[in-house]
């Protein structure tokens, strides 16, 4: 994979999520449908357009700001590259998220936008603009609404993440390529960008690498972002369950029967870049 492709893709993507989203809110006035349905969908629309611009504004800071949807006689416009003012675009944010507050249930199918979301990142912009009071109101709402509860730290990203403490989980199935019976699938790709790609450990002395590619080592891995040691500083690696979980050991052992580490422990502390 080329080294810009990501950022590439952080960037355009949302951009053209902005973009259907717009046209969706723009045109169903005009569409012939239930108002409580056309409620509905227009909501979702600008939880999605709300999403996509706060993703952007955290990612890159400097982003341009165009509602207007793409049609025929609009594609070749000519393009202002200015970057917005970060309150405009926060305003308008908030002004989908309000907008969607009032008209979506926090009951629904995986997969489906509801209330929860929208207050979840109604909160999360208000954090951002230091608004910790208004933050404070929509977690609540959603703490009191009844329809959440914690799961076990150990069943929160498991195979099947539809549950109790999820607001909400894009829907992906490795096979079908999407389901709202599978959230996160069994091996998606964004779980490899964390992983660190131990198969490329190699100990002075010993002519093959001690790690074989296989799940229980993360299986084959991207490698691009690793927890650095201030992030471990935040954990009490003796009590807190997230980094028994979660986090992958400092103490490795062989699995490759060629190599003379075998179902030993490898050496160095740890044995792999940090």
């Amino acid at each position: 994979m080329r080294a810009n492709a990501m950022p590439n893709e952080m960037w355009n993507r949302p951009y053209q999520m902005i973009d259907r989203a717009s046209a969706i809110i723009e045109n169903a006035p005009a569409i012939e449908m239930h108002d409580e349905t056309r409620e509905r969908i227009v909501s979702e629309a600008r939880v999605i357009r709300a999403w996509a611009y706060l993703r952007l504004l955290m990612t890159y800071d400097n982003i341009l700001f165009d509602s207007i949807p793409t049609t025929p006689q609009n594609a070749f416009d000519p393009v202002e590259y200015k970057p917005a003012d970060p309150k405009d675009v926060y305003n308008f944010i908030d002004r989908d998220l309000d907008y969607a507050i009032k008209y979506l249930s926090y009951k629904v199918d995986p997969g489906i936008i509801g209330q929860g979301l929208a207050r979840q990142l109604r909160a999360e912009s208000a954090m951002w603009q230091e608004d910790y009071r208004t933050a404070a109101e929509h977690t609540d709402a959603i703490i009191e609404s009844g329809q959440y509860k914690l799961m076990d730290i150990s069943e929160v990203f498991g195979n099947d993440i539809n549950h109790s403490e999820s607001l909400m989980a894009w829907q992906f199935d490795e096979l079908t390529g999407g389901s709202a019976t599978l959230a996160g699938g069994d091996g998606h790709v964004l779980g490899a960008c964390f992983q660190a790609c131990f198969y490329e450990i190699s100990i002075p002395g010993d002519p093959v690498a001690p790690i074989l590619k296989e799940a229980s080592y993360g299986g084959n891995c991207y490698g691009w972002t690793y927890p650095n040691d201030y992030l471990r500083s935040l954990y009490d690696e003796e009590k807190d369950k997230r980094f028994q979980f979660f986090f992958y050991p400092d103490t490795l052992y062989g699995n490759n029967p060629a190599s003379q580490y075998y179902e030993k422990k490898l050496p160095g502390d740890p044995p792999y870049s940090t």
